[in-house]
C-alpha cells in the first residue's frame, strides 16, 4: 500500500477514535459527529486538527466555529472562530471567540469555557462577559470581564458573578436592578440566595448605594458600609454610618431599616439624627 495512502488512513482512523473519545468524555456516551472542511494530525501533539465549518454535535449539544483541536485522550476539545452553540436540554445558546469543552480531572463534571464576546442565550434573559466557564448539565457557572446578567426578574451589571446552586455572587457591583421593587444597588461586593430565577435575599458590603424609586415618584437614596436585602421581610438593613435621604429629609444613625412596602424608614442606633430642608 501506498504511503500517502497509509498515512490518510490512519489519520481518519485517529480522528474516528478521537470522534469516539470526545462522544464518551466530553459530552455524555452517544452518538457523536464531527465534521471539517479538512482534518490532519499533529503527532507532537497528539491532536487532530480541523478546519474550516467545524461542527461537533452529540446528544447534548452541538457547537460550530472556523477550526477546531481535539486530545486523543478524549479529555478536551477546543474551537475558535465565529463560535456558536446550542445545548438543547439547558434551552441555552453561546457565541463567543474561543470555546474548550473538557471532562473534569477529579469528577465526571463536563466544563465547557468560553472567552472572547461571550453571549449566553437561556431560559429568561442572557449573560454577556469576556469570559464563562460553565458546569454542563447545571446552573452553575463563573463569568468576569463586564459582565451584563440581564434577567426578567433583575440585572447585574459587575466586574465577575457566580452562580454555585441556589448562592448567587458578585464583584465590583456597578448596578444591581430589581425589576419588580424598582430597586438598584451598587456596592464592592454582593451575595445572594436564589429560589428559580429571582434573587430572593441580597447581602451587599463595600461602599454600599441603594435607591429605591417610590410610588409617589420620590427617590430614596441609601447609603452604609454594608446592607441586606430581604424579600420575606420586605425590608432594606443598611448599617455602619448609615444615611437615608428622601424628599428633603436626610437620616443619619448607625443602622436603618427601610421598608419597601410604604418607603418607612426606621433609624436605629446611638443618637440618630435626622435633618429637614425647611422651604423660604
Amino acid at each position: 500500500m501506498a504511503v500517502g495512502k497509509t498515512r490518510k488512513i490512519s489519520i481518519l482512523l485517529l480522528a474516528a477514535a478521537l470522534l469516539a473519545l470526545l462522544g464518551a468524555s466530553v459530552f455524555a456516551a452517544g452518538n457523536a459527529e464531527l465534521q471539517a472542511d479538512s482534518m490532519n494530525y499533529d503527532p507532537k501533539s497528539r491532536s487532530v486538527v480541523a478546519t474550516g465549518n467545524v461542527r461537533f454535535s452529540s446528544p447534548d449539544g452541538e457547537v460550530s466555529a472556523d477550526r477546531g483541536v481535539g486530545y486523543t485522550d478524549g479529555g478536551t476539545f477546543e474551537m475558535e472562530g465565529s463560535v456558536s452553540g446550542r445545548f438543547a436540554a439547558q434551552s441555552m445558546d453561546i457565541t463567543c471567540d474561543f470555546i474548550m469543552l473538557e471532562r473534569a480531572a477529579s469528577s465526571d463534571k463536563r466544563i465547557v469555557t468560553a472567552k472572547g464576546r461571550v453571549r449566553l442565550s437561556m431560559r429568561g434573559g442572557t449573560v454577556r462577559a469576556g469570559s464563562v466557564v460553565w458546569e454542563h448539565g447545571s446552573d452553575n457557572y463563573s463569568a468576569e470581564g463586564n459582565v451584563l446578567m440581564d434577567f426578567e426578574n433583575y440585572l447585574v451589571d459587575s466586574d465577575e458573578a457566580s452562580r454555585s446552586g441556589n448562592r448567587f455572587r458578585a464583584r465590583n457591583v456597578r448596578r444591581y436592578l430589581d425589576r419588580s421593587r424598582r430597586m438598584t444597588i451598587s456596592a464592592g461586593e454582593a451575595e445572594g440566595l436564589m429560589e428559580k430565577d429571582d434573587i430572593v435575599e441580597l447581602t451587599a458590603s463595600g461602599g454600599v448605594v441603594i435607591n429605591v424609586a417610590n410610588l409617589n415618584g420620590a427617590p430614596t437614596r441609601i447609603t452604609g458600609a454594608s446592607g441586606v436585602f430581604s424579600s420575606e421581610r420586605g425590608t432594606l438593613v443598611i448599617s455602619g454610618n448609615a444615611s437615608a435621604t428622601q424628599e428633603g429629609r436626610s437620616v443619619r444613625a448607625a443602622n436603618i431599616v427601610y421598608h419597601l412596602d410604604g418607603g418607612r424608614v426606621e433609624a436605629l442606633g446611638d443618637r440618630p439624627t435626622i435633618a429637614f430642608e425647611v422651604p423660604d
